[in-house]
């Protein structure tokens, strides 16, 4: 392969995306996650300002070359809400150049949604979303980790402030009964199927039983296309399934665009162009010595976050 592009609605609509990772910790430990270390350091009021810098001068570089630029700020984990500075993080990124009418910043928080109520109602009513800014919570559900009442209730609250995106419900079919419940009192929700498989129990779990079960019908990850352009010019669609699990996934030495429109900064303030990258542990550049770039080559094979972003021999 020469070429992988995305197209269509998977192409990527934002200009630049930072994803902060201000915290590894998180208080839920899933059995199929292993993206936290409740032992790691978190950002101090320090750090925290230094990001917000950083974000300041990226922005402003980017407006120099396009006014109307797309901003997508991201917070991940961890759990990002578990971050003290989190709510004074989302105030003081909004207000980078603000007085920009033709400029668009996102904030999405990826959160399992485990913070109070009342702390997340106090957060939304402190935002007005309109067409220069938007803040965005997309959630995740764990069975077993919070009633599934009070779960809903800060879906309902999210989708008042306009400001849900939708779910990952995931899937344990440790716990079928309780699972099928909570997905059922869920039903009227924006939610999406993530299919979870515990390695201790079955590797090969059959989830195709639950295909024709009422409430199985919709959107589920495994549903999830790219519609993308390959080395032969074919416009073609590629399930995002076949393109994780290596079915056609071999992009080591190729060139990948994500240096000069993507960013990570994890809790230690190293940064990365590539999640991958951060993922598998690869060596990251200090926040002060970060600098964009027009591509880098690409030294892993498998690319798993980082599909969205062009790629070429």
């Amino acid at each position: 392969m020469k070429k992988f592009e995305l197209h269509g609605e998977y192409q990527h609509n934002f200009d630049y995306k930072i994803t902060l990772k201000p915290t590894d910790k998180c208080n839920q430990k899933c059995w199929f996650c292993n993206e936290y270390n409740n032992q790691s350091n978190d950002w101090t009021l320090s750090d925290t300002n230094k990001v917000i810098q950083k974000i300041n001068d990226i922005i402003f570089n980017l407006k120099k070359q396009k006014p109307n630029y797309i901003i997508y700020i991201y917070f991940y984990g961890g759990e990002p809400t578990l971050f003290k500075y989190w709510e004074y993080m989302n105030k003081e990124i909004l207000k980078i150049d603000a007085d920009n009418n033709k400029r668009l910043m996102v904030i999405q928080t990826q959160t399992n949604l485990s913070l109070s109520y009342n702390r997340l109602s106090n957060f939304l009513h402190s935002f007005k979303n309109n067409e220069k800014n938007r803040i965005e919570l997309c959630s995740s559900y764990h069975v077993g980790y919070q009633k599934v009442q009070e779960f809903k209730q800060k879906l309902d609250l999210l989708d008042k402030h306009n400001a849900n995106t939708f779910c990952f419900f995931s899937t344990d079919h440790t716990q079928e009964s309780l699972m099928l419940s909570d997905l059922d009192y869920l039903k009227n929700n924006s939610i999406i199927i993530r299919y979870t498989l515990h390695d201790k129990i079955s590797r090969n779990y059959d989830y195709t039983k639950y295909s024709k079960h009422k409430l199985f019908i919709g959107k589920n990850e495994e549903q999830f296309n790219f519609d993308i352009i390959t080395d032969n010019n074919i416009k073609s669609i590629i399930n995002y399934k076949d393109v994780m699990f290596l079915r056609m996934n071999s992009f080591e030495n190729m060139k990948c665009d994500c240096t000069k429109r993507n960013l990570i900064i994890d809790n230690n303030l190293l940064c990365y162009s590539c999640m991958d990258y951060q993922k598998k542990s690869m060596i990251g550049v200090s926040l002060d010595n970060y600098k964009i770039s027009d591509y880098m080559i690409c030294e892993i094979k498998e690319c798993y976050n980082g599909l969205e972003f062009k790629k070429q021999i």
